[in-house]
């Protein structure tokens, strides 16, 4: 959507609605191309007048907000982790490879049947290349892979067309040079800034636990911290300076781990919230004695 999209939309959403007759009119677009089924009375005109433009121009601006290529949000593409059959054409859908799925449905389709066997998988990890490719292609969808141990699905590519990926690769080497300079700057810019906030995070432990033993808030801090670690230190909210729940789950981790049998527990297959429970005064004591203000 452009800046002008944006304004009309803003500048039009209190007085469009106002005029909207959900009634059993003709829908603005055909049926097969959009499933909204209204006919808005607007005075273009008006809306000309307000955002410096033609009647027409609006009218195209509208349609252009309406009925633009996007994605279809009816289903959504996944690698399968064993072999499927599609529902539709009742061919193999192989380990691996990409199937479709509906909300609420236990059948899946294969990516030909719903209109994507000519698009192309670009795997995740190139910012530059993804945003241009998916600029590019009438329409594109993400692709997901469930992860059993973190309970979620990660994306792992796009689908995208393969006209939009050959133009998205001329444009990524047209300008490499430049972004290789822009990466290294930022990089540079990214580890000053994690290496201030860890510095913080470890003086904010010195302040909330004044006896902890020498050396030890900064050790916290760094493993709590870790890029793209998922710890506790790379929360968002860890990184507001009034976020101190944080900070103490991090020491918390840190004592039961360093402090206590806690790990011998779980390696003899003890249950975590078992072994959890069978340290938790042994943490809460240590983390007291941490807590305590030097004389």
């Amino acid at each position: 959507m452009t800046l002008y999209h944006l304004v009309f939309c803003l500048h039009t959403i209190k007085y469009v609605f106002a005029d909207v007759n959900f009634a059993t009119t003709p829908s603005l677009g055909h049926p097969s191309t959009h499933p909204w089924k209204f006919q808005a009375s607007l005075d273009y005109g008006f809306l000309a007048r307000l955002l410096g433009a033609t009647p027409d121009g609006v009218l195209a601006c509208l349609h252009s907000c309406l009925f633009s290529p996007m994605s279809d949000a009816s289903f959504t593409v996944f690698i399968s982790p064993k072999d499927r059959t599609c529902a539709t054409c009742k061919s193999p859908i192989l380990t691996g490879a990409l199937y479709c799925a509906r909300a609420g449905q236990k059948d899946v389709s294969c990516t030909g049947c719903e209109g994507l066997g000519d698009h192309l998988l670009l795997p995740s990890g190139n910012v530059a290349l993804t945003r241009r490719a998916t600029k590019h292609s009438a329409v594109a969808h993400p692709v997901f892979w469930g992860v059993k141990r973190r309970n979620r699905f990660e994306r792992r590519g796009t689908l995208v067309e393969a006209r939009a990926l050959q133009l998205a690769e001329a444009e990524c080497e047209a300008d490499e040079a430049e972004r290789a300079v822009k990466r290294a700057k930022d990089a540079v810019r990214r580890e000053i800034q994690d290496q201030a906030y860890t510095a913080h995070f470890a003086g904010r432990i010195k302040e909330l636990y004044p006896s902890i033993p020498e050396g030890k808030h900064e050790v916290i801090a760094l493993h709590a911290c870790q890029k793209h670690s998922g710890r506790v230190g790379r929360r968002a909210t860890a990184r507001e300076e009034a976020d101190d729940e944080s900070i103490c789950l991090a020491v918390r981790a840190h004592i039961r781990h360093t402090e206590t049998p806690y790990d011998n527990l779980l390696a003899k297959k003890h249950a975590k919230e078992d072994a959890r429970a069978a340290v938790l005064s042994t943490v809460n004591r240590v983390e007291a004695q941490w807590q305590r203000r030097r004389l």
